[in-house]
Formats: C-alpha cells, structure tokens, sequence
C-alpha cells in the first residue's frame, strides 16, 4: 500500500477520533472521566507507547501528572512534577511545543539510559484562551523520532482537550457549589423554595419537606404551591403570585398553609421575582413557620387584656370587699340574737349571697398583678379527687380518675388551684347537660429545653381534664382563656380566664384542645416540689370562742368599723376605733398609762393616710407587748403572705366571719 494511501487513513482515522472524543466529551460529567478519554485519543493519535497528562496547579504553579498510560520499566519519577526550577517547565509555560531525546532533559540521573526505554518524547502544551492550562506528553521506546504531522495533529488534539477540560471543571465546580448550597440551606431552619411561572415546584429544601409532609416525589409529579395553601387564602396567594411574576417585590405576607396529612399551621412567606435573560422566569423565597410567634402574639394580648383587667379589677375588689364586710358583719350580729324561724331564713339566704359574692370578689383578685399565690406543698391527687368529688355532686356527669402512682407534690395555693379544678369541671359539666363522661388525668412529666410550649424545662405534674361534651367551634378556641369571653347565656366569663391567671402565676402552662362535636380537653402543667407535706394542724370546731380583752380597730370606713366593733363586742371584747395610722398610735400611747390595749387590727390600706406597714415599727417600739393583727380585703398583695416578717401575729381578710375573727383571736391572745 503507498505511503499516500496510509496517510490518507490515519488522517481519517484522525478526525473520527477527535469527532468521537468530542461527543464523548459533551457526555462526560466528571473530569477523571474526561481525562480518560483523553488520553486514549492522544494514544490513538499520535501511535505512541506512552501517554500522560498533566494539568496546571494553580495554588502551587505545577504542572502535576493526573493521567498517564506507563510501564514501569518506561516511568521517570523525575517527571511526574514539572516545577518552575526546570528549563522544560520555562518553555511548556510559554506555550511551546518542545521534543526531546531523554538524556537531554536534564534531570540529574546518572545512567538515564539504562532506568528507561524511552528514546524521544514531546511536550505538547495544552491551552485554553491564550493561557497554558496543562500538557500531554508523548513517548515513544520504538522511534527516534517524532514526524511533523503527528505533533500537528496532538496540538490540535490538546486544544480540544483545554476547551474540554475546562468546561468539565466549570460544571464540576458548580456541582460542588450547589452541593454547598443545597448543604448550607438544608440546614436553614426555614424552608426554602423555587417556583416556576406556572406555580410548580422546581425545589424545595429539606425543611420544607419536614413542615409539610409533602416530597421530592410529589416535586417530581408537578406539585404546585397553590396546594400548600388553605382555601380562603388561594385567591389572596394568586393575586400576590402575580404580582411577583411582573417583577414587583412585596417583601413577605402571611398565609395559613395546609399540610399533606390535612393539618393547617401559619407561615410568612418572604419571596423574590427570578429573572432569566431580563424576563421573570419563576419565584424564589422562604417559609417561616411562625407558629411560635403567633402563640407569643396571642399571649401579649392576653397579657394586655389583664393588664386592663388588673387595674380595674384591684380597686373594684377592694371597695366590694369592704361593702361585703359590712353587711356580713351586721348580718353576724344580727344571727347571734333571738330572732323567728322566718328572720333565720332570711338572714341564712343573705348570708349565701354574700358568700357568693365574695367568692366572685376573689376572682377579680385573681387578676391583679400583685396577686401572690399562698402556697404550701400540696398533694394533687388528693385534692383533684376531692374537687371533682364536690363538683360533680348533683350533676349528671360521671368521672374516670387517671392518676399516676407517686404523683409528684406541687408548691400551690390550694384554693386557688380549687378554683381551677372547679372551674373546668363547671365547664365540662355544663357542656354536657344530658351528661356524661368526664376523664381526669394527672402524671409526672419531665419537660426538656425544648418544648413546644416554651415552658421552663424542669419536673411538672401535668394534669389534663377531659370531657365528650359538645365541644367548642375552632374559631372560638383560641379566646375561651380571653376575661369576660363566654359561650354561655348565663356565664360571665371569667371561670376559665381565672384558671389561665393562676395557672400563670404557679409559674405553669394551660392550653385547651377541643373538635366540635367530640369533646374538649383542658391541660395546665404545675412545677412539682422536691418538699415534703407539712401535717396541718387540727381545725377548732367552727363555733364561737368568747374572750376577754382591750382591742384597737383601724379601718377608714366608718360603716366597716362599726360592724366589726359590733361582732368585738359580741365576742365578749372592749373596742376602741381609729380612722388612720395616726390617731390610731395616740391612742395607743395614751392607753399606755391607763389600761393598755392587748391587740391592734389594723387595715392594711388607708387612702391619703398611715396604714398597718406605716405605722408597725413605731407601734411595737411604743407598745410591745400589744399583739397587731393585719386585717386586708386587697388579698392580692404579696405582704399577706409575709406578714409575720413586719411583726404582725396573724392576718384576717375582709370580709371575715365572726367564728373566723373569734378563732384568730384566741390564737393570738393565747399564744405564748
């Protein structure tokens, strides 16, 4: 065959090469692949025994050997890095192509010839834009020689490799960087999204699966972000979507969002128009779950709620029980005499009514921000058995105990606590009026850092009352803790916002969950104590205790005065009155001298003068040997619970009744 001929073939055998290389190429995604297929092509092209690679480092300015086709026997470890200290590294770099025989690299070897078989090789550099990017290397160990056309043919060759190369690095630097991204925003704890400009997923982030139960499959079948939000929100969504998609920016907008499995929660969703080749192509944002936030909302409101309550309510109560005080003292008075079977009835009845006033009195208490709870370690299972016992008395409800064994103890005010107990049964009893089954559960619960609630993490007896009632409407729930927000005709809505209070003031948590039509169940946490149970003392038997002695009365209302002078004076007591602080102290002084008093009930507040704080240290530096009584309706007030620490023996709270006001006496004239 002529020389013409098989050149004519190799030329071919060329171009399929470089077409073949250039498809494969446009396939190959990683560059270890790529440099690969390169070096069979330049194999294949050039007919050399050997091959290799090398790719410009650009950090350390060396050319370094990433592909190579060697024997062992034609390997110069020399040459696997070509540094800038070398001649042939001097020329490669700008841009030459360079043969050589191998003695004449200049390496340093002694017996070059004897550690390899290779007698030429070329350096062909490979470019990419004007700049040296890397090198192939061909050796041969059967020439002497390299022709012309051969080194023609592997210039062309590396040039394609340098275009080649570098668009695989570009494509695998952008893999590596949206690896980052994607890595960094899975890690966001808000979702994050891209939608097209129909509505369609084209991403999502690992949170926004997590807060919506939806998937990458579902992304894959065409979900569109229209399905992620309830109902009655779709249209305003639409409208905003549209907006966006003509390239307006609206910040952020709220939505109630809709699981896969149904369940609604709130989000804020913060977007941005995307915009290819200067058009809006789709939008891309954040989801932020703003449960949390709206809980805290809701409980600011609240707060502000009895705020306003608060001071309404702390000198309503303290006026009321002050009138209250006055007719169940002179309703004491009058009891106590002979009186008809008709007048009794009468006088039991109004003594009922105020009862029940003074219990709605200490409901209103409740809500002042100065209230402090009496507490003393209590046993929870006792009492909630003992409420529901009296709670249910009469109605048509039955009820299921659940209690853990070994409930913890709790630090509480019991009778507040009653109230709460009481009060959720009133509720659950009330929305059953055919009757029905109520369940209590009480147990131990230990609640971590973090909690949906954003309680406290620490020990809590959680207890949970729950009822097959008729159940309370969605959009009605989340203000059935709201003060004076009822359901009921009859009710005046202060029953549960009073649980709320207290529960708040134990340092605990109270929320309701409820279905219309299937029940409701009210849960409140209390911080359990490691105390143990002090033994209370033997009550006296509820009868009157006649004594002997002087006593001073303080009180600013001349109308209370009289009656509890009144309820003194039947119990067997001498009584003289004062208005203030003031008059009261020379009256003490001055009786000094003559028949000194024995005890001082003094009332804690007096508008515009001195009342019992006032004027404590100077009465007992003046008269110590007189026993001082504190006597309050204002029950909110954090002293009543420290009373002892200002020099005060005991504590009557107004209003009292005369078998109370009987038994602190003797406590304290008696005492040692």
């Amino acid at each position: 065959m002529s020389r013409k001929k098989l050149k004519r073939g190799w030329g071919i055998n060329v171009l399929r090469v470089q077409r073949d290389l250039a498809i494969a190429l446009n396939e190959a995604m990683c560059l270890d692949k790529g440099l690969k297929l390169c070096l069979e092509a330049c194999i294949q092209v050039s007919e050399m025994d050997c091959c290799a690679i090398y790719l410009l480092n650009e950090r350390t300015n060396i050319f370094e050997m990433v592909e190579a086709k060697i024997s062992k026997t034609e390997c110069i470890d020399e040459l696997k890095k070509i540094g800038p200290e070398m001649d042939l590294y001097k020329l490669i770099i700008k841009g030459k192509t360079i043969v050589l025989r191998v003695e004449d690299l200049k390496l340093n070897i002694k017996n070059i010839k004897q550690l390899t078989d290779i007698k030429v090789m070329a350096f062909v550099p490979i470019r990419y834009k004007n700049k040296v990017i890397g090198l192939v290397n061909i050796a041969t160990t059967k020439k002497r020689s390299i022709p012309k056309h051969i080194l023609d043919v592997m210039d062309t060759i590396a040039n394609q490799i340098g275009i080649c190369i570098t668009a695989i690095k570009i494509y695998d630097d952008l893999q590596k960087s949206e690896a980052k991204y994607k890595e960094f925003i899975d890690i966001l704890p808000d979702a994050v999204f891209e939608i097209d400009d129909k509505g369609k997923f084209i991403f999502a982030s690992r949170r926004g699966f997590e807060q919506t139960g939806y998937t990458q499959e579902d992304i894959a079948k065409g979900l569109n972000a229209i399905e992620l939000i309830v109902p009655e929100d779709r249209e305003r969504f639409k409208h905003n979507v549209s907006r966006i998609l003509s390239g307006e920016r609206l910040g952020y907008n709220e939505y109630v969002a809709v699981r896969k499995n149904g369940t609604r929660f709130p989000v804020e969703i913060r977007s941005t128009p995307v915009f290819q080749d200067g058009k809006v192509v789709g939008i891309r944002g954040i989801v932020i779950d703003i449960t949390d936030r709206r809980r805290m909302e809701d409980e600011l409101v609240k707060s502000e709620k009895f705020e306003a309550l608060s001071i309404l309510s702390g000198g309503i109560a303290h006026d009321f029980n002050n009138l209250i005080a006055i007719i169940l003292g002179n309703i004491e008075i009058i009891s106590t005499e002979n009186v008809s079977e008709d007048a009794k009835e009468a006088i039991l009845a109004i003594e009922k009514a105020v009862m029940r006033a003074k219990n709605l009195t200490e409901q209103l208490m409740t809500f002042t921000k100065e209230g402090v709870p009496l507490k003393r370690v209590t046993c929870l299972a006792d009492l909630i058995r003992e409420i529901c016992v009296f709670s249910l008395r009469g109605s048509k409800a039955s009820c299921i105990f659940n209690i853990e064994t070994n409930l913890w103890y709790a630090d509480i005010d019991e009778a507040k606590i009653s109230q709460v107990i009481g009060n959720i049964l009133l509720n659950s009893i009330q929305a059953m009026p055919k009757g029905g089954l109520i369940e209590i559960f009480a147990n131990n619960e230990i609640v971590p850092e973090s909690n949906f609630l954003n309680m406290k993490p620490g020990k809590y007896v959680k207890v949970s009352i729950k009822d097959n009632g008729i159940g309370i409407p969605k959009d009605k729930l989340p203000y059935i803790f709201d003060p004076y927000f009822t359901t009921k005709e009859k009710g005046h809505g202060l029953g549960l916002a009073s649980a709320y209070i207290i529960v708040k003031k134990h340092n605990g948590y109270i929320f309701a969950e409820s279905e219309y039509g299937a029940g409701t169940t009210i849960t409140f946490y209390l911080p359990a104590t490691e105390e143990r149970i002090v033994i209370k003392e033997e009550q006296i038997e509820q009868s009157l205790l006649k004594g002997k002695g002087k006593i001073l009365l303080m009180d600013d209302e001349d109308d209370v005065r009289k009656a509890i002078s009144g309820m003194l004076n039947k119990l067997g007591y001498k009584v003289e009155e004062a208005e203030e602080g003031k008059e009261a102290l020379e009256k003490i002084k001055k009786a000094l001298s003559i028949e000194p008093f024995d005890v001082a009930i003094l009332d804690l507040t007096i508008p515009g003068g001195y009342g019992a704080i006032e004027i404590i240290k100077d009465l007992l530096k003046y008269a110590p040997d007189i026993k001082p009584i504190l006597m309050t309706g204002y029950t909110a007030d954090k002293i009543i619970n420290e009373y002892e620490k200002y020099g005060f023996k005991n504590i009557v709270i107004k209003p009292f009744r005369i078998e109370t006001l009987s038994r602190i006496l003797r406590k304290v004239i008696y005492s040692e």
